[in-house]
């Protein structure tokens, strides 16, 4: 067993650190939340977006804290070892990274950022690796999965204690590779920042997260920065989205070799002779390695742009064609991606985590071709995030949808019937008479009305929250299922 760290030796590489008092203190465990302070911890107080560590250092010492990290001067007992940083946030991912002997640097790191297209890439390249007989754990919305144990995810990238902790249990566990969807949240808030990353892949830019970085350029920047960690070495890789706009700022961020995909443009990796069904999408895969077909069983056209990422990702590994192909054909469906509901309805009902305008524009049209019938889509926004896209969300569902109910999405601390007003706002720049939408809060009601409307041949879409299992109220959350409440909804339409 090895000797616990002291308080000095966690902060050695961390930038103006300052040790008050305490150095040589021994430290068995760390913990930025008070709540999980045991006998022996160190407390590292980071600021969040509603409440401060700062505020419950206290708390810690009740606990049992024999060390505390501040990046501010507050009130400090005596009796507590202490430590003051510049920045509380880098100060933890250091921490954390030295605690559990850094992890990252025995494995082979995948990082997925973009504004969509995150999961089901890494469930893709999480499923060509396993075909290669690849030990593969995976970290990102819906779950974390190491082998065949999961648990489910509470943020796209956990907070840097509990990253670490991930890839600590991943050397444990014999895995040597893992995929990660990394958010700009995780980038912007330093919880990768200890991460190191041997493959960077880009899916695309949209407008999003704005309440965090403010202006879209942030945005970007913050993504960028992924590629830019990746250093020179040649055993790195960039997989790159040449199609969107945004990736000469990624390529011109890292200075590692990259694989750029693309549909229509020039790029080292094409897909051609793309047929999109309900169940499935085919398509054909130009590479340095030679043309390949290859049937998904997703929907969407988009869809491609995931096979392309994730192809890119096998090659740099040196997977041959035949297993990635293999892989990317394992993949049936993903939870709250263009999710089918069925229970013996005559209209289809999908349930999808679109929740940006883009996003939800693609989920409308592809919806549009697969159907004979009309489109009715319910969808809210999130409170407490970005107010940006509400209207403009409004909009695009108004103007490709024959009918619009508008609902609560997580509506956090907002009210949400301000919510449904600001969306409100874009739907009527097309519904002028307003005779083609409804505002009904209640998200069970909401879904119940639009499966009432729908007749054979229509299509009933359920945008926003996809595989959540949760709705947040106020400041607590509380057990949903968009799945579930359809299938309820049909179910009781069923029995008339």
């Amino acid at each position: 067993m090895q000797e616990p760290w002291t308080l000095g030796a966690l902060l050695a590489d961390c930038p103006g650190a300052l040790i008050r008092r305490g150095g040589a203190v021994r430290v068995q465990g760390v913990a930025y939340d008070s709540r999980d302070v045991r006998e022996g911890y160190c407390f590292v107080c980071i600021q969040g977006f509603k409440d401060d560590g700062h505020r419950y250092i206290g708390d810690a010492l009740r606990r049992g804290a024999v060390a505390v990290v501040v990046e501010k001067p507050v009130p400090v007992p005596d009796s507590l070892a202490l430590a003051e940083v510049p920045d509380a946030r880098h100060a933890l991912a250091l921490i954390s990274s030295r605690f559990y002997r850094h992890p990252s640097e025995r494995l082979t790191l995948i990082g997925i950022t973009g504004t969509e297209g995150k999961t089901t890439t890494a469930y893709l390249v999480e499923a060509v690796l396993r075909e290669a007989g690849i030990r593969v754990a995976m970290s990102g919305t819906i779950v974390s999965r190491i082998g065949d144990k999961e648990t489910p995810s509470q943020y796209t990238t956990p907070e840097s204690l509990d990253l670490q902790r991930f890839l600590a249990d991943c050397v444990a566990e014999d895995a040597t590779h893992v995929v990660m969807e990394v958010s700009s949240h995780a980038l912007a808030l330093k919880r990768v920042a200890t991460c190191a990353f041997n493959v960077g892949v880009f899916t695309n830019l949209t407008s999003d997260h704005l309440d965090l970085h403010g202006r879209l350029e942030r945005y970007l920047a913050a993504k960028a920065s992924l590629f830019s960690g990746l250093g020179a070495s040649p055993d790195h890789r960039a997989i790159v989205n040449a199609d969107d706009p945004a990736s000469e700022r990624i390529l011109a961020a890292t200075a590692c070799p990259a694989t750029t995909f693309a549909i229509h443009h020039g790029a080292d990796l094409r897909a051609r002779d793309l047929a999109a069904g309900l169940r499935e999408l085919r398509l054909t895969i130009e590479s340095p390695r030679g043309t390949f077909p290859v049937t998904l069983r997703l929907t969407g056209w988009y869809n491609a742009y995931n096979a392309l990422a994730a192809t890119g990702v096998g090659l740099a590994l040196g997977i041959d064609p035949p297993t990635i192909t293999r892989g990317l054909e394992r993949i049936s469906g993903i939870p709250g991606r263009f999710e089918v509901v069925e229970a013996g309805q005559a209209f289809l009902v999908v349930i999808d985590f679109a929740h940006t305008t883009a996003a939800l524009e693609k989920l409308l049209r592809t919806t549009r071709n697969l159907i004979s019938g009309r489109l009715l889509t319910v969808f809210g926004c999130p409170g407490d995030r970005d107010r940006t896209k509400r209207a403009a969300m409004g909009e695009v569902a108004a103007r490709l949808s024959e009918y619009t109910v508008l609902t609560t999405d997580n509506p956090a601390s907002e009210d949400p019937a301000d919510i449904a007003r600001q969306i409100q706002e874009g739907v009527r720049r097309v519904d002028v008479s307003g005779n083609y939408h409804a505002v009904i809060l209640d998200r069970a009601e909401a879904i119940a009305a639009a499966c009432a409307r729908a007749r054979p041949g229509d299509a009933v879409l359920i945008a926003g929250k996809g595989h959540e299992p949760y709705q947040i109220l106020g400041h607590g959350r509380v057990p949903w299922s968009d799945r579930e409440t359809a299938l309820a909804v049909l179910g009781a339409r069923g029995r008339g």
